[in-house]
């Protein structure tokens, strides 16, 4: 049997989703947002960096925005934009924070004070 961490990234982004789903958000934005998450579990995986959310700390989001800053579109092969990064950010954000993108987001308990 499988231990599940519920305060994992991934087991939280599950629930985003099916909360976004609920709030009738259009596919668009459920892919946006999805694929937002995604990208930074991954930036923490490659780094060997805990994908738990009550170990992140404002430090770790702020070094995944200047990442993002800093490298090249995979698709364009041209700097990202800082719209881009912002959007990252705000995908993250409305993970994180009721009344964002009209979430209604329930885990702000786990680490609230990351986006104050």
């Amino acid at each position: 049997m499988v231990a599940h961490d519920f305060d994992d990234i991934k087991e939280l982004l599950e629930d985003f989703i099916g909360e976004l789903r609920q709030t009738n958000k259009s596919s668009g934005t459920i892919d946006t947002y999805s694929r937002d998450v995604k990208y930074f579990r991954a930036y923490l995986v490659e780094r060997d960096l805990p994908t738990n959310t009550r170990a992140l700390t404002k430090a770790t989001i702020g070094d995944y925005m200047e990442h993002t800053l800093t490298r090249t579109n995979q698709r364009t092969g041209k700097p990202v934009t800082p719209e881009y990064a912002h959007r990252q950010y705000r995908s993250l954000q409305a993970c994180r924070t009721p009344g964002k993108a009209d979430s209604g987001s329930v885990h702000t308990d786990r680490c609230p004070e990351l986006f104050d």
